[in-house]
C-alpha cells in the first residue's frame, strides 16, 4: 500500500481527509495549506467516542466479519498511521496553523492500533467532560513543534491537554492555559498531561510560557500535578522548563504552573508542575521554577505560611524517581508548605 497525501484548505477539508486517511489506512498524509490568519474553526461535535471529538477517530484499524457458515466474508481495515503537518501557506511564526475546537469537545481522539504524528501546528480551545482536553491517545502520539493552548478537561477533570495511555512523544513543544478542572468537589489531575501508562518521551518542551504568564492548572477539591501527572508508565522529561516565569510571594502574581486545591473550600493541591503517583520518571536538564500549589478555600493562607499543599515543584507520592543534579539545582522557588519537592527520589550520578 503506498502513502497518500491529502490537502486541507478548509475545517471541512480537514475532516473529509482524516476520514479518506482512515478508511485507506497505513502511512497517510495530511498537508494544511490556510494561511495562519484562517484557522481551522471546527463548529461541532463530529463523533461521541470516550467521550466527544471536534474530529473523526484515527483509526486502529478493525476486522468485519459477515455471513454465515462457509459464507462467511472477513475483510480487514488497516490502522491509520497519520501525520498533520503545516505547508507553506501559514505564516504563524513557530507552531504553524491553528486548528480550534472553539469548546466542541477535544480535538483528537488516537484510537488504540492507530499513530498520530502533529507537526507545527497549534491545537486550542478544546473542552471535554473528562478526559483529554485536546488529544486523548491509546496508540501513538508524537508531536514537534506543536502548540497546544487554551484546553480543558472539566467535570472529573484528568490531563487539560493531552490524556495519554500509549506512546507519546513530545519534542520542542509548548503547552499553555490548559486546565484540569473538577468543579464539583472532587479531583483533578495533570493541568497539560495525564499518564496513564505507555512509554513517554518530553524533551525541549516548555509548560507554561518562559517569558511570562501561560501556566497550566490543575483545580479541584484536591488537584495533582499542576502541568504533568503521572499515573504509571516509563516517562523521561529532559530539557523541559516548568515555569521559569515572573513571581511574587505575598503579591499572588503566581505565573507559573499550579495545582490549586480547596474548590469546594477544602482541599489542597500537590505537585506544583508534576506529581508522580506510580510508575518510573526520569527528570535530567530540566527547569522548574515558579510553580506552586494553593488552596482556593483559603486565600488568606499566604499571610500565615499556608500555601495549600506539598511539592510547590514536584510532588512524589509513589514510583521510582529519578533526578539529575542540574534538575535538582533548578528545581527553586516554588511555593507549598513543603518546599519545592516532596517525597523520595534518587539522584542520579
Amino acid at each position: 500500500m503506498l502513502p497518500a497525501t491529502y490537502y486541507a484548505a478548509t475545517a471541512s477539508d480537514l475532516i473529509a481527509d482524516i476520514n479518506a486517511a482512515n478508511a485507506a489506512g497505513g502511512t497517510n498524509t495530511i498537508v494544511l495549506t490556510a494561511p495562519s490568519s484562517s484557522p481551522y474553526v471546527l463548529t461541532a461535535s463530529n463523533n461521541g467516542t470516550d467521550g466527544g471529538n471536534a474530529l473523526p477517530v484515527i483509526s486502529g484499524g478493525e476486522i468485519s466479519s459477515s455471513g454465515k457458515g462457509k459464507k462467511v466474508v472477513t475483510v480487514t481495515f488497516p490502522a491509520d498511521n497519520l501525520t498533520i503537518l503545516t505547508g507553506n501557506g501559514s505564516t504563524n511564526p513557530g507552531h504553524g496553523d491553528i486548528i480550534d475546537a472553539s469548546g466542541h469537545n477535544r480535538l483528537f481522539d488516537v484510537a488504540a492500533g492507530a499513530s498520530l504524528a502533529l507537526k507545527n501546528v497549534t491545537l486550542q480551545n478544546g473542552l471535554e467532560s473528562g478526559a483529554g482536553g485536546a488529544i486523548y491517545n491509546q496508540g501513538t502520539l508524537a508531536l514537534s513543534q506543536v502548540l497546544v493552548q487554551n484546553n480543558t478537561a472539566d467535570f472529573s477533570g484528568a490531563g487539560g491537554g493531552i490524556w495519554s495511555n500509549g506512546s507519546l512523544t513530545a519534542k520542542n513543544s509548548t503547552f499553555e492555559s490548559n486546565v484540569a478542572a473538577n468543579e464539583f468537589g472532587g479531583p483533578a489531575y495533570g493541568g497539560a498531561i495525564y499518564i496513564a501508562g505507555g512509554a513517554v518521551s518530553i524533551t525541549g518542551s516548555a509548560f507554561g510560557d518562559p517569558s511570562g504568564g501561560g501556566g497550566n492548572t490543575a483545580r479541584g477539591q484536591t488537584a495533582y500535578g499542576g502541568a504533568v501527572y503521572v499515573a504509571a508508565g516509563t516517562v523521561t522529561l529532559s530539557g523541559d522548563s516548568f515555569g521559569l516565569v515572573t513571581y511574587s510571594v505575598y503579591g499572588f502574581s503566581y505565573s507559573g504552573n499550579s495545582a490549586q486545591g480547596g474548590i469546594a473550600r477544602f482541599g489542597d493541591g500537590y505537585g506544583g508542575a508534576v506529581y508522580v503517583a506510580g510508575g518510573s520518571v526520569t527528570l535530567t536538564n530540566d527547569y522548574i521554577q515558579g510553580n506552586y500549589v494553593e488552596d482556593l478555600g483559603n486565600p488568606d493562607g499566604y499571610a500565615f505560611g499556608d500555601y495549600g499543599g506539598f511539592g510547590g515543584g514536584i510532588y512524589i507520592a509513589s514510583g521510582a524517581v529519578y533526578i539529575d543534579s542540574f534538575t535538582l539545582n533548578n528545581t527553586t522557588a516554588n511555593f507549598s508548605n513543603g518546599g519545592s519537592i516532596w517525597g523520595p527520589y534518587h539522584l542520579l550520578p
